[in-house]
């Protein structure tokens, strides 16, 4: 017979899992999952703090060539088309985040209150990424990449890297 307050061993398993769960969640949500930019390759500081985890991998979208003739209609279109195809990205991610959950927590489900929503890289040209920030608002947290820019001059030329910094998160737009 249990003292009052005491909870079984059963009830201590699934706080457990939950807690588990939780943290195996975060972790999942932390990481930058699909880069939709014009740079596939990110330097090994980037994809450090990708904070990547075994299992998941970098999605790349080519982030598209934007028209300098293009109009706001137009711009509106090719967000709509380059959000879907971050959906898609994102929900090929979202099939390993459940194998990954399934092979960690077998017979445990997914918590429905904890939804998994992978992280988004996106760097392009500034009116196509407004637009489609906002076609994603509250699907998806999107980031950008932050770099310092370091000049050299030689011979009277100047060459400038690169340097990246950190990823910063953009507002939410609900």
């Amino acid at each position: 017979m249990r003292n009052r307050g005491e909870i079984s061993k059963e009830q201590s398993t699934a706080h457990f899992n939950a807690q588990q769960q939780d943290k195996f969640l975060e972790n999942a949500n932390e990481q930058i999952l699909v880069n939709c930019s014009n740079h596939p390759q990110f330097s090994d500081d980037q994809l450090n703090a990708c904070k990547i985890q075994d299992g998941f991998e970098l999605q790349f979208i080519q982030f598209p060539n934007v028209p300098p003739s293009a109009t706001e209609s137009d711009i509106h279109i090719m967000a709509q088309a380059l959000a879907q195809d971050i959906r898609v990205a994102a929900s090929v991610q979202h099939k390993i985040y459940v194998a990954n959950h399934n092979r960690a927590f077998p017979g445990v489900d997914l918590n429905p209150w904890k939804p998994f929503s992978p992280k988004v890289h996106i760097m392009g040209e500034a009116t196509l990424v407004s637009h489609v920030l906002f076609a994603l608002r509250g699907e998806n947290v999107c980031c950008a990449s932050t770099t310092e820019r370091l000049v050299t001059e030689e011979f009277g030329v100047k060459t400038s890297t690169f340097k990246f910094v950190q990823f910063r998160n953009y507002s939410k737009l609900d």
